[in-house]
C-alpha cells in the first residue's frame, strides 16, 4: 500500500468513527431531554385482575378537558386506545356525552343569575335551605357517575372517578 492510500484509509476510518460517535451522542441527548416518559402498555389489553374499589387500580387513564365550549367544563369524548377490549366505543361516548351534558346544564347562566338574585333578596339565607342550580347538577353528576359505573364500567373492570375531586381538570378512569 502506498502512502496516499494509507492516508485515505485512515481518513475514512476516522471519519466513520467520529460520525458514529456523533450520531450516538445525538441519540443519547434526545433520550436525556425527552420530556415524556415512554408509555408502559403492559396492563392494557389484559383481563381484569383486581377488585374494583377494594384493590388499587393498575393504571389511571385521564381524559383531557375540551376547551372548544369556552369556560364550560367539558371533556373530550375521543375513545382512548387503552380501553379497547374492555368497553365499546359507543358505550364510552354515550357516558362521556352524558357527563358533558350534565356539566353544560350546570353552567346555565340564566339560572345562575336567578340563584344570585334570590340569594340577594333573601339576604343570603336562602342558601341555607335550598341548593343552587349548579349544586343540584353537580350532585346529579355524582349519581349519574355511580349509575354509569355500576351498569357499564365496573363490569368491564373500569371505574370513572368524580372529576370534582380534582377540580374538573381531567376525567379519570381507573383501570383494574
Amino acid at each position: 500500500m502506498d502512502n496516499s492510500s494509507k492516508q485515505a484509509s485512515n481518513f475514512n476510518s476516522s471519519h466513520t468513527s467520529s460520525h458514529s460517535s456523533h450520531s450516538n451522542h445525538s441519540n443519547h441527548s434526545n433520550h436525556s431531554t425527552h420530556s415524556n416518559p415512554p408509555i408502559n402498555l403492559k396492563n392494557f389489553g389484559t383481563p381484569q385482575s383486581h377488585r374494583i374499589l377494594i384493590d388499587l387500580p393498575r393504571e389511571l387513564i385521564r381524559l383531557d378537558r375540551d376547551y372548544r365550549a369556552g369556560e364550560v367544563w367539558q371533556f373530550k369524548s375521543t375513545f382512548p386506545m387503552e380501553l379497547e377490549g374492555r368497553i365499546g366505543v359507543d358505550e364510552f361516548k354515550i357516558a362521556v356525552d352524558h357527563i358533558n351534558n350534565i356539566l353544560l346544564q350546570a353552567f346555565n347562566p340564566w339560572m345562575a343569575v336567578l340563584d344570585h338574585l334570590l340569594d340577594t333578596l333573601s339576604l343570603y339565607t336562602l342558601s341555607w335551605f335550598k341548593q343552587s342550580h349548579f349544586q343540584k347538577h353537580i350532585s346529579s353528576l355524582e349519581k349519574s357517575l355511580n349509575h354509569i359505573n355500576y351498569s357499564s364500567f365496573n363490569p368491564a373492570g373500569l371505574n370513572i372517578l368524580n372529576p370534582q375531586s380534582i377540580a374538573f381538570l381531567y376525567l379519570e378512569i381507573e383501570f383494574y
